[in-house]
């Protein structure tokens, strides 16, 4: 994935799971099954998941729940 390609539509960033378990602060666990609960936007490239993050994020305690 190329640097252009982080800054998606609508001020959201693609994330790799490792920075995107720092923003959310969520364990790897977690942040699996908030992708398997459909309330995160992903995309794997090859072994890799990418998730789909606001840039300003605002904590939504919907989503970590």
């Amino acid at each position: 994935m190329t640097e252009s390609e982080l800054v998606a539509e609508n001020d959201s960033v693609w994330l790799s799971s490792k920075k995107a378990k720092k923003e959310l602060k969520v364990s790897d666990c977690h942040l699996m099954h908030l992708r398997l609960a459909g309330k995160l936007q992903f995309r794997k490239e090859g072994n890799r998941f990418y998730y789909l993050i606001p840039a300003v994020n605002t904590t939504d305690e919907n989503l970590l729940r």
